[in-house]
């Protein structure tokens, strides 16, 4: 993901980008500096204009920390912040003087412990990736306040999020944990987050429950949960009262070793407009529940090492809008998929494409 975000930044300025080669004594609106190629001291004196700069320093040999502080108290028009992958150890406070700071990407940092509150004053910001920081030790307090924010992607060593923190984020559309590896519990008032669209959870290995506001998400779109060894979703509240009212057309499970079965809450009431499925790495998984009968707009479904898994789930015939499914890593199940002579093979037959790894 943070690949894509990163080449897609680059690519939006690529006919505008000056790099500190070729950049003219004029104004510069977009800059790419990389520390490999080119010494601090070539970084333009004219930075009124700046709107983007992409500072690249993968090994860490400069003082970067140093040089952001100077491209911010030059640059009171930045709007893009790209600095991935650099290794400063703190973000300068003059942060805080960026009142039109969209955009601000720290993910990949192995040395940052903690971000200035002063943060906290971006009120323009839509945009926040700590992905990857995996040394901060907790977000800012005053995080509530980043009331423009849409996105952020998260790592952290906390074991619980504070309160009154990040649920209170009401503009928040798409929201990730990578890699937090202390967090137990997410935030209980998640159901405040009324405008989030998606929900990523991956590589939480300590995690052990989600809120139980979760299932008051009706705009969530895409849930992705993967990679999170001790989390345990065998919640029967949430199974209690749920409507058919939610907006989700993406889940991904994968990697929960202590599920047994899918439980119904996950589809958080969204079983009529569910289109695409993927299941993998579910090792104690033995059957499909009866409920996949009822994903009646069921485009796509993925089953990936799941070795236990034995047969799919009756009714599966009647999901006329299967057009895609893919079974990799299931022996018990691929044989049974077998074109023609397979005992689920009538379930699948009207699929137009199938694959089936033996």
């Amino acid at each position: 993901m943070h690949d894509l975000v990163h080449d897609l930044a680059l690519s939006v300025v690529q006919n505008e980008v000056n790099s500190c080669n070729h950049y003219s004594t004029g104004n510069v609106r977009h800059l790419l500096f990389d520390l490999l190629k080119q010494d601090a001291s070539q970084l333009p004196n004219n930075l009124s204009c700046l709107q983007s700069l992409f500072l690249l320093d993968e090994e860490g040999k400069v003082d970067s920390e140093s040089l952001i502080a100077k491209v911010i108290s030059r640059s009171k028009h930045l709007r893009v912040l790209h600095l991935s992958g650099c290794s400063f150890e703190h973000l300068p406070n003059n942060i805080r003087y960026l009142k039109q700071l969209r955009y601000l990407n720290l993910a990949y940092n192995g040395n940052i412990k903690r971000l200035p509150n002063s943060i906290c004053n971006l009120q323009s910001l839509e945009i926040l990736d700590l992905g990857g920081c995996t040394r901060i030790e907790e977000l800012p307090k005053d995080i509530r306040y980043l009331i423009s924010l849409r996105k952020l992607m998260v790592t952290t060593k906390q074991t619980r999020l504070q309160e009154n923190g990040i649920c209170c984020l009401s503009s928040l559309r798409i929201l990730a944990f990578f890699e937090c590896e202390n967090l137990e519990k997410l935030c209980e008032d998640i159901q405040n987050l009324t405008a989030l669209r998606e929900l990523f959870i991956e590589e939480c290995n300590n995690l052990v429950s989600l809120p139980q506001g979760l299932k008051y998400l009706t705009t969530l779109e895409n849930l992705a949960i993967v990679n999170c060894e001790k989390l345990d979703l065998t919640m029967e509240e949430l199974e209690l009262e749920r409507k058919e009212d939610g907006s989700l057309r993406k889940l991904w499970i994968g990697g929960v070793p202590k599920l047994e079965s899918l439980p119904q809450w996950i589809l958080l009431g969204s079983s009529k407009t569910l289109q695409h499925l993927y299941i993998g790495e579910l090792e104690n998984v033995s059957r499909l529940p009866t409920w996949f009968q009822d994903l009646t707009s069921l485009q796509s479904l993925y089953i990936k090492n799941c070795p236990k898994l034995s047969s799919l789930a009756e009714g599966m015939q009647h999901l006329t809008a299967l057009k895609r499914l893919m079974i990799g890593g299931c022996p018990k199940l691929s044989k049974r998929c077998i074109e023609e002579t397979g005992e689920d093979w009538p379930k699948i037959a009207h699929v137009v494409d199938i694959i089936v790894e033996s």
